[in-house]
C-alpha cells in the first residue's frame, strides 16, 4: 500500500483517546521483558510472531540487522533458519559487537548505523544471496533511521524487505520514514498483511514493514562474484 493512502495512528481499536495511550506502554513493558534462551530480545510479543510470519514467508538468504543489542534476536532468527530449512545468514552490527553469543548462521559485527560504508564493502554486499530481510533496530534516532535507509537503498532488490522498528515510541523514525518516501514513493510498498495484522499499524513497526518493488539501483549484472563482504 502507497504511503498517501495511509495514516499514521496506530489503530482503529480505540473508542477514545486513552486507548493508544496504553497501548503503547503495554507493548512497550513487553519489549523491554521479552527474552530469547534468557537473553534480553527487546521485541513485544506481537511483533515477535509477526517476524515468525514474515521469516516463513519471505525465506531470507540474508538477514541484515543493524543493532545487535544483547544478540537475543539475531541468536533467535539463526535458530529460525535452521528450523525453517532455509540457507541463510544473520549478519547484526552495533557500535559493541556481541561476542558472548556463538551461531553457525550469525555474525556479529561492530559498526556505526550512520557509517555502515566503514562496515559493509559494495562487492561483498551485492554478493550476499537473495530475497533480503534489513532490520534498522538500531537507537530510533532521526539520523541513524535516515542513514541506514539511504544507505540500503540502492542494494535492496525487488522483493526485499526493509523493516523499521520503533516508529511507535519514536518521532524521529517517523520523520525519517516519510521523508524517505518523498524521494522514493514509488521504489516500495508498505505492507499492510504485516503493518495491519492486528489492527491498523498496532505494531512498533508503524507504516515500518517496506518491501522494495524495483531493482537494485547497481543491476544484477553488475554483481561481484566476492564473498568477502565485511570490514571485521
Amino acid at each position: 500500500m502507497k504511503m498517501n493512502q495511509r495514516t499514521w495512528n496506530t489503530t482503529e481499536l480505540s473508542m477514545n483517546t486513552i486507548m493508544p495511550t496504553q497501548l503503547m506502554v503495554a507493548m512497550n513493558l513487553s519489549c523491554q521483558m521479552y527474552t530469547y534462551r534468557g537473553v534480553p530480545l527487546i521485541k513485544n510479543p506481537f511483533d515477535f510472531a509477526l517476524y515468525h510470519l514474515l521469516l516463513w514467508n519471505l525465506k531470507p538468504r540474508t538477514i541484515l540487522e543493524i543493532g545487535s543489542f544483547s544478540g537475543g534476536s539475531a541468536a533467535w532468527m539463526g535458530d529460525l533458519l535452521n528450523t525453517y530449512g532455509i540457507d541463510g545468514h544473520v549478519y547484526s552490527v552495533d557500535l559493541n559487537p556481541v561476542t558472548w553469543i556463538q551461531h553457525p548462521r550469525v555474525t556479529f559485527l561492530g559498526g556505526n548505523a550512520q557509517q555502515l560504508e566503514a562496515t559493509f564493502h559494495d562487492a561483498g554486499l551485492r554478493s550476499l544471496p537473495r530475497p533480503w530481510l534489513v532490520i534498522d533496530d538500531a537507537d530510533h534516532s532521526y539520523a541513524s533511521t535516515a542513514a541506514i535507509m539511504k544507505f540500503f537503498h540502492p542494494y535492496l532488490d525487488a522483493g526485499d524487505y526493509l523493516l523499521v522498528e520503533d516508529g511507535l515510541s519514536h518521532g524521529g523514525v517517523v520523520k525519517a520514514i516519510q521523508e524517505f518516501w518523498v524521494q522514493h514513493q514509488t521504489d516500495y510498498e508498505i505492507d499492510s498483511d504485516y503493518c495491519d495484522f492486528y489492527g491498523y499499524n498496532m505494531t512498533c513497526l508503524v507504516n515500518g514493514f517496506l518491501r522494495k518493488l524495483t531493482p537494485a539501483a547497481y543491476g544484477q549484472s553488475q554483481s561481484a562474484p566476492n564473498s568477502q563482504a565485511f570490514v571485521l
